[in-house]
This record gives C-alpha cells, sequence and structure tokens, in this order.
C-alpha cells in the first residue's frame, strides 16, 4: 500500500516487532528511509548502529537478528563456546561484518583475527580434528603444525586439501636443522651444518623456497627443486651432483651456480628461460647447449678445451662472458 503514498520518503519504525516486514519495506523501497530499533539477545540497537558486542552469544540467533542491522561493520562475541562450524557460517552469511572473537581449542587461546595459528608441539589428535577446529578461524592465513606427531607425507595431502582455505605449515628434518616449510631460504653451512644426499630429499616439501645455497654438502641430486616452483637463486657449487634434468622445471630461476662440480650434462639448462646468472666454472661437459641461452646476462667459466669460451663470446654477444 506504500504504492499510495508515492512522496514519502522517510518511515519510522520504531517499536515495530516484525523485522522481517521492515527488510521486505526496504528491499521493495530501496530509497526509502526507514527508522527502527531491534530487540537481540537482550540489547537495542537501531539501523543506524556500526558496533556491536556480546559475550559468547547464540550464534544462531544472531545468523537471524543481524540481518536487521545493514549498517553493522564490527561485531564482538568475546570468549566464544560455539563449535567452529558455526562460526564459519556466520562469517560468510556477513561478509561485511568483521567479527572478533577468541576460542580455545586444543587448549590454546587464539584470536579470530589472528592470521597464524599455531598449534606447534601440541596433541591436536588428527588432522580431521585440526580441520574441524580450523572453522573458528576464517581469517587466518596459515596453521602451524610443527612437532606434532605427523609424516610428512600425511601433512603433505593436508595442505593439498586445505589450500584454498589456508596454508599448512610444518617443519622437516635435515640434519640436526629444522626447517619450516614456508621457509624462502635455506644454507646449511650457515648453520655448519653437512647435509646427505638422503636428507636434503626433505626439501620437497618447502614449497615456498627461493634462494637455496647446498654448496659444499654431501649430494648427488636434486629431485627436490621439483616441487618449488619459486625457487630464483641456486648454488650447487662443491656438490656431486652430475645430472641436472629436475632443474627443468625452474622456470624461475636467475641465478645459478655450478663450479666445481661433476655435471655431466647441461641441456636441461636451455629450459631455465628466466636464467640471468650462470657460473660453470671447473666443470666439464659439452657447452652447445648454453650457446642457445641467448637470454643470459653474465656467464662465469674457465677457458675449457675447444675454445669453449671464445664460442660463448660469438653465439652469445648480448652475454657478459667472464672465462678465467
Amino acid at each position: 500500500r506504500m504504492g499510495y503514498l508515492p512522496q514519502l520518503r522517510r518511515v519510522d519504525a520504531t517499536g515495530c516487532a516484525d523485522p522481517a516486514a521492515i527488510r521486505a519495506l526496504a528491499e521493495a523501497i530501496p530509497d526509502l528511509e526507514i527508522n527502527y530499533q531491534v530487540e537481540l539477545l537482550g540489547q537495542t540497537f537501531t539501523e543506524k548502529d556500526t558496533a556491536a558486542a556480546f559475550r559468547d552469544p547464540d550464534v544462531g540467533a544472531l545468523m537471524t537478528g543481524l540481518g536487521s542491522l545493514p549498517a553493522l561493520e564490527t561485531v564482538d562475541l568475546g570468549a566464544v563456546s560455539a563449535p567452529g562450524s558455526e562460526l564459519k557460517a556466520l562469517a560468510e552469511a556477513y561478509p561485511d561484518i568483521t567479527f572478533h572473537w577468541e576460542k580455545e581449542i586444543f587448549g590454546k587461546t587464539f584470536q579470530s583475527s589472528d592470521a597464524e595459528i599455531d598449534l606447534s608441539g601440541l596433541d591436536v589428535g588428527s588432522l580431521a580434528q585440526v580441520e574441524d577446529a580450523m572453522q573458528a578461524f576464517p581469517y587466518a592465513k596459515k596453521v602451524i603444525l610443527a612437532d606434532c606427531g605427523f609424516e610428512n607425507e600425511e601433512l603433505a595431502a593436508f595442505r593439498e586439501k586445505m589450500r584454498p582455505s589456508y596454508k599448512v605449515v610444518w617443519t622437516v628434518q635435515i640434519n640436526y636443522l629444522k626447517v619450516r616449510t614456508d621457509e624462502t631460504y635455506f644454507m646449511p653451512a650457515k648453520h655448519h651444518a653437512v647435509v646427505t644426499n638422503f636428507q636434503v630429499q626433505n626439501l620437497k616439501y618447502c614449497e615456498d623456497m627461493v634462494c637455496l645455497d647446498l654448496g659444499h654438502m654431501t649430494m648427488h641430486t636434486i629431485d627436490f627443486v621439483t616441487y618449488m616452483p619459486k625457487l630464483k637463486y641456486l648454488i650447487l657449487a662443491w656438490t656431486e651432483v652430475q645430472y641436472i634434468e629436475p632443474i627443468r622445471t625452474c622456470k624461475n630461476l636467475i641465478w645459478l651456480e655450478l663450479d666445481n662440480s661433476c655435471i655431466r650434462d647441461y641441456s636441461p639448462l636451455v629450459d631455465c628461460t628466466a636464467l640471468e646468472d650462470l657460473n660453470i666454472g671447473k666443470t666439464f661437459c659439452d657447452i652447445t647447449p648454453i650457446l642457445q641461452m641467448t637470454w643470459l646476462k653474465n656467464l662465469y667459466m674457465i677457458f675449457g678445451n675447444g675454445g669453449d669460451a671464445w664460442k660463448a663470446s660469438q653465439a652469445l654477444p648480448n652475454t657478459h662472458v667472464v672465462a678465467s
């Protein structure tokens, strides 16, 4: 019947006990100013309120009641006992509202605003229990599960499953060093550690690695680089590495040191089209593949047999070739 009032601009609905009717009116006439009050969990709010605070409220009541308060920007729930699934549903139902609460899981209390939920060393039961508990933290970007008793492959599968929601992080053992799987830089020599070929394979779980210095380590395979799409800097100098086939997958690699290693074939480097600086000093194999790498900025080598340095300077006129 509001259609009979074409000049109507404002309605005072204070005292109206039917929030659904008010919402229907607002939807039917979007330009209409409606003033009203809403009773929610023992508190009175108006349509202009931007903040609200409760203490361990009935989440079901909030799911219904908050829809009548379109101006709300923040809602503080205090310490909550509601299950994570209900809290997650509430945050998803009102994406324009920032919710604040604190909740205890596995004996440790976290805030809903925490970007990282660190469960390291805690008895979390199973990964299914972790998944259920994490529903209470819809704004979290990472969950840390170091020293929680799970195998690397279990955690890798869980990381893949939860990737759309948050990042799963843990630590891998490399000699006496513990490396977080979200680490971007690793240099065992910095910690006076010598890692073996068996130990270094755990680096495959460090998918965020950007800079990796394994110079002078007792290793001979580099399969782990296949799992490092962000890798930019790699040092394999003074190692026993002979074949570098996995390096073909390193599309972001810009720096590579192979000097004083046992490399037998350079051809995988042809697929590293972002590579800018290459050090092959004191490695002795057919240089032909490198002569195709016109994108190189700097090439460091020794005066090899058959005038390799001269060949490189002729084939790569825009590359700074340093031979000694």
